[in-house]
């Protein structure tokens, strides 16, 4: 072999060396770059799932807008976005984002649309895309992505995005992979939800529970003091004989006859007011921005309400041994209490001033902060009562009290 071939030999062994070594090099730069946005999504993914975990804290809908912000932050084209919660035979539009999708807030979607992406999303149990026979939720929607959140093999809803300017989102997966950590974060704040929801809402009557209440009460008791002209009343109601009611015809009518008593108060307080619960068979009203006047008539209006309420035709014709009426005792801010606690005693305090007085009937405190009730005279301008109870409400600021 020639000395010039030989050479010729080597060079060829070093480029091909050298070759190799620049595609390992290339290999090594992808590799990099590749683990380098691995880290970057992975790093993305974590941030999301720190930010969906702290709305979860919030509530269902702060979930949804965590994951919208995501969603859209990976394919800005994305101009609409909601969430459909299972809601027996059909979806219920809980969250909507985007102005094309304002139509859709609250309103439930059929689950025997075969067509529906969102329909086929939550029976199926698996994303749906703009390709295929599926049609759109919104007519012009050019790309669309359903994805439902499932929790233990059962859909709780769906996430839908689209968009008028694309024909397809090139981050599919990333969205799906997004809708997948969002379903945690999502079934949680739904429990706390709940459970909010038994703090605050007596699950028999609907009301407020007594802690919901007095936290509203102690609220709006410091509120109204900052306003020299605020009015704020108090109605606490005891039901009459409810105990024997509960003895004869048994506590499943006792409930039958609570849930009734809510309905009654709630329709006849005012739309101002604010009912609750306080344990039992004893309610409060808290009335904002009305007068002790105004707030003693409204008392008279349930009491009336209830004594002529017919009972029998709720309990199926069965007769309580006692009719069922109220004893309601009434207390108002600036002329009764000063604060919210004295506000609870006083109408307390007038609440058993009628039980004594026998029952069925409105108590407060008078001008000269005697506890009186109003009998058997209609309470109306030209009653005594009326016009001196007028005359305090009109007159009497917080400062003199």
């Amino acid at each position: 072999m020639s000395v010039a071939l030989l050479g010729l030999s080597w060079a060829s062994l070093f480029a091909a060396a050298a070759g190799l070594v620049a595609v390992d090099r290339r290999r090594d730069r992808r590799l990099l770059l590749r683990m380098r946005l691995l880290e970057a999504r992975e790093d993305g993914m974590r941030r999301v799932a720190r930010e969906l975990i702290a709305a979860s804290r919030e509530s269902p809908t702060a979930v949804c807008e965590a994951l919208d912000r995501a969603v859209r932050a990976l394919s800005p084209a994305i101009d609409v976005a909601l969430f459909a919660e299972r809601d027996g035979e059909a979806l219920r539009c809980t969250y909507t984002s985007g102005q094309r999708a304002e139509y859709f807030q609250e309103a439930r979607l059929p689950l025997d649309d075969q067509a529906s992406a969102l329909a086929q999303a939550a029976l199926k149990g698996h994303r749906v895309a703009s390709f295929g026979l599926q049609k759109p939720l919104i007519p012009g929607d050019r790309a669309f992505l359903a994805v439902p959140m499932v929790e233990d093999a059962t859909t709780i809803g769906v996430f839908y995005v689209a968009s008028t300017t694309v024909d397809s989102f090139d981050v599919e997966e990333s969205i799906v992979t997004l809708v997948d950590l969002a379903v945690s974060a999502y079934q949680l704040a739904l429990d706390r939800e709940i459970d909010r929801e038994r703090a605050t809402i007596d699950a028999l009557t609907g009301l407020l529970t007594p802690r919901a209440f007095r936290t509203r009460l102690y609220d709006t008791a410091a509120e109204v003091q900052h306003h020299p002209d605020a009015h704020l009343a108090l109605l606490f109601i005891d039901t009459d004989h409810f105990k024997s009611c509960n003895d004869t015809l048994g506590h499943a009518a006792g409930d039958v006859i609570l849930r009734a008593l809510a309905q009654i108060f709630a329709a006849n307080a005012g739309s101002e007011s604010i009912v609750g619960r306080n344990g039992g068979d004893e309610f409060c009203i808290l009335l904002a921005g009305v007068t002790k006047t105004e707030a003693i008539r409204r008392a008279e209006r349930i009491r009336r309400a209830v004594e002529n309420y017919p009972f029998e035709a709720i309990l199926d014709g069965q007769v309580p041994r006692h009719a069922i009426t109220t004893s309601i005792g009434v207390s108002a801010y600036p002329t009764d209490a000063k604060d919210a606690q004295l506000l609870l005693e006083t109408a307390d305090a007038a609440m058993y001033h009628s039980k004594k007085r026998g029952r069925n009937r409105v108590s407060f405190y008078d001008l000269s902060a005697t506890l009186t009730d109003l009998g058997d005279e209609p309470f109306v301008p030209g009653n005594p009562t009326f016009d001196a109870v007028e005359h305090v409400s009109a007159l009497v600021p917080p400062s003199e009290n």
